[in-house]
């Protein structure tokens, strides 16, 4: 039996310390210098084309620039005593560096009028120097067809070994993050293997591979192995596409199709898109800016309809839609302000937040995977346990049956004895007795497979209220059915539907000494699917016995076998539906069961 208590909470509270402390790191570093011995540039002259030089501290889009693509700018290097001095520059997008005399000393980028216009993305250069330069004035010649040109951070000279130093402990967390959600892919894939019906394990672990390689190929280190800017930047942004595009396919196998399927739709326009665009920036028929800037724009109409469609699903009851749409916001507020940062602003340094957004939704869909793990394993432990109680309940009854008819026969006639009939009337209740858990032992072992036929589920329980309502109203008990509206048919055993909620509104009538109210609640529900509430007033159950409830043989009744819970949650299980149960001491008990519209029927 499934109830409502989670064991979860103390790693999800280790999650995120672990969290913490690394976004504390982060914000740690970035606001370390590289070293105590490095020398910032402040002083520049800019100018555009054949205009005068003028003076400017930071050479990010100099005024005057309008619609021009090429960018000058001047400055004195520092003098220093540097093992191995060089220049740390990052520029928008293409530049070349030359000495005051003309002599070229550096370039990233092809600036030849063929390929000029290629992008060649913006890493951070470590430009070697030699010890003549420092002191020398150099100039750069930038080139950019985007909205920024000039410098991204303040240039500065130190020792490169203190540079890669700085860069390899800047990039920790980083590459740690990057790693992790490997890890996450890799156990993913495992889960997969062993639940194959589980697709959305699959699914994420394609989503958390796909943002390990994007984390991965963000930091510095990985140009000093192999300096392929234009390659990384392709690898970046390729999967950040399919990243992107197997989180929506996880969340259309995690939570449904959605409203006319228009999530699978949704999902096979990312998939178009990641398959193609990648194609065509590689051919060089659309540039890298170009394709990000559509699949923001695509992203930003698929985030709307997905809102809404998990917002509905946490309207109408699912814990887990709660949960990843507090995620999903979370990441949005900060993902929206780091596009506001680099479409509007472009003066922010925000890495944190956007950090931080990210973290906090990959920790809600952890949580509720995670959630979703622990069902499906209690859900086979439970399944175990009733084929080993099912085995041993046949071979019980096969046993006992033969032996117990001829018993009833001599009952049935000694009853007829007048001096005896108080007596085997006593004899024939207890003989009827055995008799009743033979046959629940029987139903148990080999239970009938249902019968699917179309059936209205709020007509079925409004026949077991008719039934129930004389034995109710002796008790003081009354029994409250509300159904919603436009309750769809279920394709169900409407005998073995019956047998299920006659056992549960008549354990929930001997659970009430006194009078009281058992509610019925009948809803429409995600995925497809109806949940039935069977609220009662009772004594309720500790959390000690609730643990146990549904286990073979366990029953607070003095006449229970423990039996009829179990074949309740077998038939509800061949349904393709939970049945879980949650209570209060002295409040009451609430069973609650979640039936899909058509068991056979994928989401």
């Amino acid at each position: 039996m499934t109830t409502n208590k989670s064991k979860s909470y103390p790693l999800l509270i280790i999650f995120f310390v672990l969290l913490m402390l690394l976004l504390a790191f982060r914000l740690y570093i970035e606001n370390t210098p590289s070293s105590s011995d490095a020398a910032p540039i402040h002083q520049w002259e800019y100018r555009y084309d054949d205009e005068p030089w003028q003076t400017i501290d930071a050479p990010r889009t100099p005024p005057g620039r309008e619609e021009r693509h090429h960018l000058w700018l001047r400055t004195t290097l520092p003098e220093g005593d540097w093992r191995d001095p060089s220049l740390v520059f990052q520029g928008y997008h293409k530049f070349e560096m030359y000495s005051e005399s003309g002599t070229l000393l550096y370039s990233f980028g092809d600036m030849s009028e063929s390929k000029i216009a290629r992008y060649e993305g913006t890493p951070v250069r470590i430009i070697s120097l030699s010890e003549d330069q420092l002191g020398q004035t150099v100039v750069f010649h930038l080139y950019s067809d985007e909205r920024f040109i000039g410098t991204l951070n303040e240039p500065y000279i130190d020792s490169r070994s203190d540079i890669i130093t700085y860069w390899l402990f800047k990039d920790t967390d980083q590459l740690v993050i990057g790693v992790f959600y490997m890890l996450f892919a890799v156990i993913a894939a495992y889960l997969y293997s062993i639940y194959r019906g589980q697709v959305y394990f699959l699914s994420f672990a394609c989503f958390t591979f796909f943002l390990g390689v994007n984390t991965i190929t963000r930091i510095h280190i990985i140009y000093l192995y192999y300096d392929k800017s234009r390659l990384w930047e392709w690898i970046e942004l390729t999967s950040f596409f399919f990243g992107e595009t197997f989180l929506l396919i996880f969340i259309t196998h995690f939570f449904g199709r959605g409203w006319k399927g228009i999530l699978r739709k949704l999902s096979l326009i990312h998939l178009a898109f990641s398959c193609f665009i990648p194609l065509f920036i590689a051919f060089d028929i659309i540039d890298m800016p170009m394709a990000l800037m559509l699949y923001q724009l695509v992203i930003a109409s698929s985030i709307l309809i997905v809102l809404i469609q998990i917002w509905h699903y946490a309207r109408i009851g699912s814990t887990e839609a709660k949960i990843v749409m507090a995620g999903t916001l979370v990441m949005c507020l900060f993902g929206g302000l780091d596009l506001l940062d680099s479409l509007l602003l472009g003066e922010w340094h925000i890495p944190v937040l956007n950090y931080f957004g990210l973290m906090f939704f990959i920790t809600a869909l952890a949580y509720v995977l995670y959630k979703r793990l622990v069902a499906i394993k209690s859900k086979l432990q439970h399944s175990e346990k009733l084929m080993m109680v099912g085995q041993l309940a046949a071979g019980i009854a096969h046993e006992i049956r033969n032996p117990l008819t001829v018993l009833s026969g001599y009952v049935s006639l000694l009853s007829k004895e007048a001096q005896l009939k108080g007596k085997m009337d006593i004899l024939k209740s207890e003989v009827d007795r055995i008799n009743r858990i033979v046959n629940e032992f029987l139903l148990l072992a080999k239970p009938s497979e249902p019968r699917f036929q179309p059936a209205r589920i709020d007509t079925i329980l409004s026949e077991i209220k008719l039934l129930y309502n004389a034995a109710a109203q002796d008790k003081g008990i009354e029994i409250e059915l509300k159904a919603a509206d436009s309750l769809p048919e279920i394709i169900c055993d409407a005998d073995q539907m019956k047998q299920v909620f006659m056992n549960l509104i008549k354990n929930a009538m001997e659970a009430m000494e006194g009078s009281g109210s058992i509610t019925i609640e009948v809803n429409n529900a995600p995925h497809n699917r109806i949940h039935i509430r069977i609220t009662d007033q009772g004594n309720g159950i500790c959390e000690e016995e609730l643990r146990k409830v549904g286990e073979a043989f366990y029953t607070t009744k003095e006449d229970g076998t423990g039996l009829g819970l179990m074949i309740s949650q077998n038939i509800i299980e061949k349904h393709g539906g939970t049945l879980t149960l949650s209570s209060k001491l002295h409040v009451g008990t609430t069973v609650t069961i979640r039936l899909p519209v058509n068991p056979n029927q994928k989401r």
